[in-house]
Formats: C-alpha cells, structure tokens, sequence
C-alpha cells in the first residue's frame, strides 16, 4: 500500500520509524550507562570490534 498524497510505500515509512526509534534507544541507552563506564574498557571493546572488521570475512 502506498500514501496517496506522496506515493510513499507504508512500508518504508514504517522501516524508517523503526529505525529512527532503534537510533534514538541506542543513544539513550549509552547516555544513560556512559557516566558510570571505563574510558579504558570502551577503547578496548573498539579495538576488538575494529580487529574483527579489519579481517576478510569467514576468517
């Protein structure tokens, strides 16, 4: 079904809701948990997440 006025498929209006509303979870999330974290831990969880897609993949 699309939007009669801007041909708009519902579908996608609903997919950027989503994500808008999953953006705006994270980032409370993180304020919320940031003042009580490690600077230290934080880098070193990066680190490994910059590790992990610094290799090809299925290695």
């Amino acid at each position: 079904m699309t939007d009669p006025i801007g041909g708009v498929p519902i579908g996608m209006i609903e997919e950027f809701a989503t994500i808008g509303i999953a953006e705006f979870d994270a980032e409370t999330r993180f304020r919320a948990l940031a003042p009580n974290g490690s600077a230290e831990a934080g880098l070193a969880l990066l680190d490994q997440v910059d590790a992990a897609f610094a290799r090809p993949p299925g290695s």
